[in-house]
């Protein structure tokens, strides 16, 4: 992992511009690499996509899925997305229960994960996040527990460079801990990359 945090390191500096900041509807899709750690089980490692939507230039929920060896991680949003982007492209005469189904889904989204970005400089951002909901497969064929799916919580931040043509990278670190007899505790740690979509309201 210290190789990763290097390889973002470098590229912060030679980065020559940033994208500035986000504003409200500016979407984030990319993909995942974790390495997971419970209390309990053997080291897992997951790889998966991610998605943000931003509600401002500093708050944004989040929705992934990541999967590998035995282990599987998701949220509650991730049922409610693809309704969202549908419900999003229709007019507003064709379904009168739109706004109330997008608000659910994003009521979702916030027990899920919620980022809140920090502006360091035009392309450098410091993401703290708090996730309350959060589903796991975690199978290990000798560990203490009696089940294999778990719910969790967590608490992190992400170390984010954002480049000048909306690609970006980050490092993330979390504290984990499952709603389960004995209360298992865990580390994730991971390097996402994606690309920014930038709202059309310029």
């Amino acid at each position: 992992m210290a190789k990763y945090v290097g390889m973002l390191m470098l590229l912060l500096f030679v980065s020559s511009k940033g994208i500035g900041q986000f504003k409200f509807g500016d979407q984030l899709l990319g993909a995942t690499i974790d390495y997971i750690d419970f209390q309990g089980f053997s080291p897992k490692t997951a790889f998966g996509i991610s998605g943000e939507y931003m509600l401002g230039k500093h708050v944004g929920i989040e929705a992934s899925i990541a999967a590998g060896k035995d282990y599987l991680h998701f949220g509650p949003a991730l049922f409610m997305v693809p309704l969202t982007l549908l419900l999003s492209k229709t007019k507003e005469d064709e379904n009168k229960d739109k706004e109330l189904l997008i608000f659910l889904a994003t009521g979702l989204s916030f027990f899920e994960q919620t980022n809140y970005h920090i502006h360091l400089s035009s392309n450098f951002e410091l993401i703290p996040f708090l996730s309350i909901l959060r589903f796991r497969y975690i199978y290990d064929e000798y560990h203490q527990h009696n089940d294999d799916s778990f719910v969790s919580w967590s608490i992190g931040t992400k170390l984010s460079l954002l480049t000048k043509n909306n690609w970006y990278i980050n490092a993330s670190i979390e504290r984990s801990q499952l709603y389960y007899s004995g209360v298992p505790s865990g580390i994730q740690t991971g390097i996402h990359a994606g690309y920014i979509f930038k709202s059309k309201d310029e």
